[in-house]
């Protein structure tokens, strides 16, 4: 990493270089970059701190191990952008396009995600811990194993999203579209799930203990083996979801619809065993 920051005369220079821009490992801390082409540029751990990159054409920028903190991304291109392991703690990417992107272990923290484009990304291990994402597009993306704590997603869209295994307590997503997404195994305790839906979603194995699911719609869903302990569920659609040995001692399920529902070997709210 360069620790002398560049010139805006050097800069300048450097953005009328060949291209692909080779800027791997430069410093443009708080430099001033809107709407400037960096498309293909390798920027690879390049110092981009509180940068302004708003409207600028990152697409298919190799971003890999660059520092993006509270940088301004608003409307950013960045599809296809590379980004694994890059730092955007507190970063604006509010309206940005990063369809396709790898943010692969990549640090978002605190990162703004407002109506952005995440759609078919692959954000395995990601750590966006009390990010906002909300009404953001990440149908497609892949969140395996992601750090989702206090994230709000609040109206997302994550139809058929992999959220296998991620951990995300106290996450909202009250409102979100979860169709046929994947959030087996994953640590959703005391999340806010009140009017999302997750028609045909696989929970399986998910811990949802304290969560709140009123009028979710989770038919069709697997939830075999899910801890449902202390939750909440009124109103909670639940027509053809397969519960077969889920835990739901202490909830509440008054007015629940389970029609259709498998309850082989489920923990009922008084803790009998439902066979």
């Amino acid at each position: 990493m360069a620790t002398v920051r560049l010139t805006v005369a050097q800069i300048e220079d450097l953005l009328h270089g060949p291209r692909p821009l080779q800027l791997a490992r430069y410093d443009f801390s708080e430099a001033d970059l809107r709407g400037v082409d960096l498309s293909m540029a390798d920027l690879s751990q390049a110092n981009l701190t509180q940068a302004n990159l708003s409207k600028a054409n990152l697409n298919g920028a190799n971003l890999n191990g660059a520092v993006l903190s509270s940088a301004n991304l608003v409307q950013a291109d960045m599809a296809q952008t590379q980004l694994h392991k890059a730092y955007l703690n507190g970063a604006d990417l509010r309206g940005a396009d990063l369809r396709g992107a790898d943010l692969q272990q990549a640090y978002l923290s605190g990162a703004n995600f407002m109506e952005t484009n995440l759609q078919d990304a692959i954000m395995a291990g990601a750590v966006l811990s009390r990010a906002y994402m909300g009404k953001a597009n990440l149908s497609r993306v892949d969140l395996h194993g992601a750090y989702l704590v206090k994230t709000d997603l609040n109206g997302a869209a994550l139809a058929l999203a992999d959220l296998s295994e991620a951990h995300m307590h106290q996450i909202n997503l009250s409102g979100a579209i979860l169709m046929g997404a994947d959030l087996s195994q994953a640590d959703l305790t005391e999340a806010d799930l009140r009017g999302a839906n997750l028609d045909n979603a696989d929970l399986s194995g998910a811990n949802l203990s304290k969560a709140n699911l009123s009028l979710a719609n989770l038919s069709g869903a697997k939830l075999n083996r899910v801890n449902f302990t202390d939750a909440e569920m009124e109103g909670t659609i639940l027509f053809g979801a397969d519960l077969t040995k889920a835990n739901l001692s202490r909830a509440n399920y008054a007015q629940a619809d389970l029609n259709g529902a498998n309850l082989t070997q489920a923990m009922l709210l008084d803790g009998s065993l439902h066979l």
